[in-house]
């Protein structure tokens, strides 16, 4: 799909773009000379214009890298919460956007990192596992690990486990049952803030994916 620029300023690029047959619609912030490019994957129809993912992205240009902000669901589709769990959906929108990437002009060649948060992680885990060489890290924050188990084995890019102190408890076990399964670099953090699976996590998990992006997008494995 074809992309519309709004706007630059302090050597930043923003742009709306569409996605995939569905248009699914995103957010493109670059900026200038790009270390790599994070993909944040939400399935909340919207997310891409929210204040918190706008700020996220925010955070991570500080440390020279660009974000694609994504919904992976029209909003008719997240009215229908069998859709939400359709991880095999949600992969599929989130490989469409890595095919976008690859495609579009000047983008060729920039490392690309995924961050998803709950259902959003399982979606990004199970992308890295399926096209290892297009992901070149990974950052789940209170990710339902568990929803892709079986996939996990494969996954070749460092992932990040960021895990609330106050979640709940089938949403640690599955992180450390995670560790425990997953082969490639990998880390587990325990973050203070609020415990819902599906909640959002204060800053710190933010800038704590922004050093693991910055270091592995500027030292790709594959």
């Amino acid at each position: 799909m074809s992309a519309r620029a709004f706007g630059r300023g302090a050597g930043v690029q923003r742009e709306m773009v569409r996605i995939g047959g569905q248009g699914l619609p995103g957010t493109l912030e670059m900026p200038e000379q790009p270390l790599g490019i994070v993909v944040l994957a939400n399935e909340v129809a919207g997310s891409h214009l929210s204040a918190l993912n706008m700020g996220r992205a925010k955070v991570w240009r500080s440390f020279g890298l660009g974000a694609l902000l994504l919904d992976l669901l029209t909003e008719q589709e997240v009215q229908d919460r069998r859709a939400v769990l359709g991880i095999p959906l949600l992969g599929a929108r989130l490989a469409d956007a890595l095919d976008w990437l690859e495609r579009r002009g000047g983008m060729h060649g920039i490392p690309v990192g995924l961050f998803g948060v709950g259902i959003g992680a399982a979606a990004a885990l199970l992308v890295a596992a399926r096209q290892a060489q297009s992901v070149a890290a990974v950052v789940c924050s209170n990710g339902r690990t568990d929803f892709v188990d079986a996939d996990l084995p494969r996954v070749r890019a460092p992932t990040l486990l960021l895990v609330s102190s106050l979640a709940d408890a089938t949403v640690a076990s599955v992180n450390r049952a995670a560790m425990a399964v997953l082969t490639c670099n990998k880390r587990l953090e325990t973050v203070p803030g609020v415990g819902r699976a599906d909640s959002d996590l204060p800053d710190i998990t933010v800038s704590l994916a922004g050093h693991w992006f910055e270091h592995h997008l500027n030292r790709p494995q594959h």
